[in-house]
């Protein structure tokens, strides 16, 4: 089984939240526990991650202030792979097994049109400890750290571990 770690940096709405998930993944990333990080503009780019595992289980964990699975007519599940389906359309191919999603108590949660036990959703970042990775996939978001100090911030810094340690 294949564990990746999918953090979209739109999770960040605050500087108590920058700080809990570096305090998380810091030492994550400094003592090499993934045996990959991509760090990419987009969350639809986590095909770059994904699309090359072949006969191997993928489960997901998801922080993301968006579930990724579907939303309205733009992004459905019959629509194009996009940024805002791509969890959506992994689960129903069956690339991805299994995600568990850690949303904010504001995220909006909705029935998903996917089987209900493929996805479980939590608000407690510390659930990530609970599980080791082979992949951290980290979304940058560029529409939306612009506005946001606390989520540019937190991805400078990730951003800057990774390099420091030179994992790409």
């Amino acid at each position: 089984m294949r564990t990746i770690l999918s953090v979209d940096i739109d999770w960040v709405s605050n500087w108590t939240q920058s700080k809990q998930l570096l305090n998380i993944l810091s030492p994550k990333i400094k003592n090499g526990e993934f045996k990959e990080i991509a760090i990419r503009s987009h969350h639809q780019e986590i095909r770059d991650v994904i699309d090359p595992i072949e006969d191997d289980e993928i489960y997901v964990v998801n922080i993301d202030h968006h579930h990724d699975i579907a939303y309205g007519e733009h992004c459905a599940l019959d629509k194009p792979f996009q940024s805002c389906n791509w969890l959506g359309k992994y689960l129903i191919e069956g690339k991805v097994s299994s995600a568990i999603w850690i949303a904010n108590p504001d995220s909006e949660v909705k029935p998903f049109g996917i089987p209900e036990d493929s996805i479980n959703i939590y608000y407690d970042l510390e659930l990530i400890n609970e599980f080791n990775y082979d992949t951290l996939f980290i979304c940058r978001s560029p529409h939306y750290i612009w506005q946001n100090p606390s989520a540019y911030g937190c991805l400078m810094a990730l951003e800057n571990l990774v390099n420091l340690y030179n994992i790409d």
